[in-house]
């Protein structure tokens, strides 16, 4: 079992100390580690014709720029005799597809190595695990990570002033318990807020977003998210999500989600459902009365053009109101992605109020393109015309794990097959 890389480097060998030169894989770890890719397990076939390595992307805005990196790699660092590798991708304990590359080192300059059809050196194989490795990283659980930055939330359309706005300092930590299991924490603390929580709802319905302002006034500086949650793929094409803690700036509780994803196709199933109660307006570890429980039962296809997913739910939401979602979106290779959305209900126009049902628009903008080096970092908001309370979900829980997945699905990785190659 080899642990984490360290940072102390032998001036002999220019790897960490207890490293063995003459080992492919130690040298991979390393080097994987430097560019941003986490090497876990390796296996070097009997016969030593193939080489199997389970990674994960930590660093790559686009997926396929993270195979390219480890085939490059892989083309320099594995022993001689291997003509090809299997990389199975894995993101935050889900599995993703099998890469299958042929390496190309018999040409003097692999940068300009592969002339022939990207297809003939890079296969998408379906999802599979890699049984009884021959090496494994420790990567030494539990690990923890904090993040502290600036962020701002606006409000662009209320009635009395059409810019609110807030700004703030943002706390982030990721304890990461196993390879599955994770929690999360977001401490907000305020720097200049002109929110304002004098407009009083007149909802007729249970007021589930309508009194976000005054969570948002009165809970300006708080716990935005503290929960456990575990991932993991039940098989090549079952993944599952579960958590619990306080979810989001409104509500607290537990859920799940599963998602039946087959292997290269478009469509996918999924189902979600979840228990939550509402959180007190000062963001700290008070609950309200209200509660209640949402689920929902969700379709999705990704259109064969303009790299555009569409999604139906189905179910019950926050005010206990009962309908459908329909949502799409378009993502680029660069990582932006915007897209909209609407919700209607069993709530009449009249009940429900101005606005007659939900609607809104999603942004996605990365920072791979305006930050240094690589980046997965991104900035993501919802926008809508109006607060209200009828078809309203859990922000960010439920009907989620497709779109997380978007970078592993064979879809995506398909159209990106030519980045896939050692360059």
């Amino acid at each position: 079992m080899k642990r984490s890389v360290p940072t102390d480097l032998n001036e002999e060998t220019g790897l960490p100390d207890g490293y063995n030169p003459n080992s492919w894989y130690d040298q991979m770890l390393f080097e994987a580690e430097q560019s941003g890719l986490l090497l876990k397990e390796g296996s070097l076939e009997p016969g030593g014709r193939k080489v199997s390595m389970v990674i994960e992307n930590r660093q790559y805005n686009l997926t396929a720029d993270a195979v390219g990196q480890a085939a490059l790699l892989s083309e320099y660092l594995m022993p001689e005799g291997v003509s090809s590798i299997d990389i199975l991708l894995e993101e935050d304990g889900v599995n993703g597809p099998t890469i299958n590359y042929t390496l190309q080192r018999e040409a003097p300059n692999v940068e300009s190595s592969y002339k022939g059809a990207t297809g003939d050196a890079v296969t998408i194989l379906a999802p599979r695990e890699l049984f009884e490795p021959t090496n494994a990283t420790d990567y030494g659980f539990p690990s923890l990570a904090f993040g502290l930055d600036l962020a701002a939330k606006v409000q662009l359309m209320d009635p009395d002033d059409p810019a609110r706005k807030q700004v703030y300092a943002k706390l982030s930590g990721r304890l990461q318990l196993s390879d599955h299991w994770n929690v999360w924490m977001r401490y907000e603390q305020n720097l200049y807020n002109d929110f304002s929580a004098a407009r009083v709802s007149d909802s007729r319905l249970a007021k589930v977003r309508s009194d976000v302002n005054r969570y948002l006034v009165e809970g300006e500086s708080g716990i935005d998210q503290l929960y456990i949650e575990y991932r993991k793929s039940l098989g090549p094409t079952v993944h599952s999500r579960f958590y619990t803690g306080f979810l989001e700036l409104m509500y607290g509780g537990i859920g799940g989600e599963l998602l039946y994803s087959p292997y290269k196709r478009r469509w996918a199933l999924g189902v979600s459902m979840n228990a939550v109660r509402q959180r007190g307006f000062k963001r700290n570890f008070e609950f309200r009365d209200y509660e209640t429980i949402t689920a929902h039962v969700s379709a999705y296809y990704a259109l064969p053009i303009y790299d555009i997913d569409m999604a139906v739910h189905v179910g019950r939401y926050l005010a206990k109101d009962r309908g459908y979602t329909f949502e799409a979106r378009r993502t680029f290779d660069s990582g932006f992605s915007l897209g909209g959305f609407f919700t209607r209900t069993n709530v009449s126009a009249e009940d429900f109020g101005e606005g007659s049902f939900d609607k809104g628009l999603f942004f996605r903008i990365p920072f791979d393109g305006f930050l240094p080096g690589n980046t997965r970092a991104s900035y993501s908001t919802i926008i809508r015309p109006l607060e209200r309370d009828g078809g309203r979900r859990l922000e960010g829980f439920g009907g989620s794990l497709w779109f997380d997945r978007r970078a592993l699905r064979f879809d995506a990785l398909d159209r990106s097959r030519d980045r896939m190659l050692a360059r």
